[in-house]
């Protein structure tokens, strides 16, 4: 996608635009579409499965055929990415503990746990 703003910077007309374009390319190959094929795949290949034992063959209901196709689509077009940082959370740690020990100690009724730490982070980070 090119963008039309400044220094060559990509705009929400620039992005309205690109979807507008997408969505009449998908409309107009409905051959494509209805397969749950996406263009420029190859197509599956064709296995013979009686060669390792009998066969069954069993229609799919209507959700089935809806959720296959989607759920294909998906794994195919969503980018699968993990992402992982390691830090050094001694102190953290330390700090949890402490502060559960002098909860105790009140008779609070409350636990610290990590994710209360790493939610203030993501919270900051935002």
């Amino acid at each position: 996608m090119k963008g039309t703003g400044r220094k060559g910077r990509i705009l929400r007309e620039d992005v309205q635009a690109y979807v507008k374009e997408a969505v009449k390319r998908a409309e107009s190959a409905p051959a494509a579409a209805a397969g749950g094929g996406i263009p420029g795949m190859l197509p599956w290949p064709k296995v013979d499965f009686s060669k390792f034992g009998e066969v069954e063959e069993v229609e799919l209901g209507r959700i089935q055929k809806i959720s296959g196709a989607n759920l294909s689509r998906n794994w195919v077009m969503i980018p699968h990415v993990t992402h992982f940082d390691k830090t050094d959370i001694t102190d953290l740690e330390a700090f949890r503990k402490q502060q559960n020990a002098e909860a105790e100690k009140r008779k609070l009724d409350v636990k610290f746990t990590p994710v209360v730490f790493i939610m203030k982070a993501v919270c900051r980070c935002a």
